[in-house]
């Protein structure tokens, strides 16, 4: 087993800010744009509010794009599989989404 370089992780992460770029235009965007009475209220009201609803839109689903991508069979994500990097625990095995796996003996 060897670690990727600096170079590949790089490569790795701009392809993935493609991703989430490409997602905040198209997603959010248009889901802005469709229910802007909806959520223009949100965002001016209250900052908590605000808050609120940035995380829902923004930070959960960036966060389970790299959860999610980083321990299914891919082992990354689209940056990672396209830099031919794999995420593995100390063993070189697929890591867990954090969830207890309970073995039987």
């Amino acid at each position: 087993m060897s670690y990727a370089s600096f170079k590949l992780r790089i490569y790795a992460f701009l392809l993935d800010y493609l991703v989430i770029v490409l997602y905040g235009i198209f997603v959010v965007g248009s889901i802005s744009l469709l229910f802007r009475s909806y959520i223009n209220p949100l965002f001016s009201n209250s900052p908590v509010i605000a808050q609120i609803t940035g995380f829902f839109m923004i930070t959960l689903p960036v966060s389970l794009y790299f959860i999610l991508s980083e321990s299914s069979k891919w082992q990354g994500t689209l940056g990672k599989k396209k830099m031919g990097i794999r995420v593995v625990d100390v063993n070189g095995k697929r890591i867990g989404s954090g969830a207890r796996h309970v073995e039987q003996r």
